[in-house]
């Protein structure tokens, strides 16, 4: 029986991955446009979103680099989840930041509403919403989704 339940949970998790992919797909295009020399205003909900990683260890400028490609790939395929986490690496120094948070904020609703979804098809919500928070953060709607999360996991 376990097996079942493990096998639907997949089968959610891959009808949601391509869903919330032809979602992204419908955001515009997936690669990074070319910015100007304009900088993003720091009070972006990109730009919240990623001032939460302060607290995180530094990573280098190299792989800042590496993290900016790796979620070029993953919006690529329409992975809006891993891109968001990636685009969020990215630090202030390295040239590809204001492209990064220009991509940040086409993916971030698409990675918000996976990770929601994820807490309805998983048990443990709150550990969804705690490793994934710096997503959320910004995100009028999380407080009442971490209630309804904690009020679901004191009813079972």
């Amino acid at each position: 029986m376990k097996h079942c339940t493990q096998r639907k949970k997949a089968l959610r998790l891959a009808v949601l991955a391509v869903l919330m992919g032809s979602m992204l797909s419908a955001c515009g295009p997936t690669k990074a446009t070319p910015a100007g020399p304009k900088e993003t205003p720091k009070n972006t909900t990109a730009a919240k979103a990623t001032q939460s990683n302060e607290s995180k260890p530094k990573v280098s400028l190299e792989e800042s680099t590496k993290a900016f490609e790796k979620a070029q790939e993953f919006e690529e395929k329409s992975n809006a989840l891993m891109a968001a986490r990636q685009y969020m690496k990215v630090l202030e120094e390295d040239p590809n930041y204001p492209k990064a948070q220009e991509r940040l904020k086409v993916v971030l609703p698409a990675a918000r509403d996976i990770i929601y979804l994820r807490t309805v098809v998983e048990k443990d919500c709150e550990k969804i919403f705690k490793r994934d928070e710096a997503i959320l953060k910004g995100d009028p709607n999380y407080p009442q989704k971490l209630k309804e999360c904690q009020a679901k996991k004191n009813t079972k």
